[in-house]
């Protein structure tokens, strides 16, 4: 079931709860990920565990979205 392979998704709030979970639906669907949250440590977990079970690109960003220099940094990358 990989409706979404060669896409990539967005998820905000990623390290945990409904973002996470968001993300496993996507990565399920076969889509590559960009996930962010503030977490850092926590967003490495999710990335290692989706590449793993569902084989699929993940890239991580660290960001406080309420922060404007997190975003301007973020948009760097």
């Amino acid at each position: 079931m990989e409706k979404l392979k060669g896409k990539t998704g967005i998820v905000t709030g990623a390290s945990r709860g409904l973002g996470k979970e968001i993300a496993r639906q996507l990565a399920e669907k076969g889509a590559n990920l960009i996930l962010m949250a503030r977490n850092e440590d926590r967003l490495k977990a999710v990335k290692e565990e989706l590449e793993k079970e569902y084989a699929v690109q993940v890239d991580i960003v660290a960001i406080d979205l309420t922060n404007s220099a997190d975003i301007e940094k973020a948009k760097e990358q």
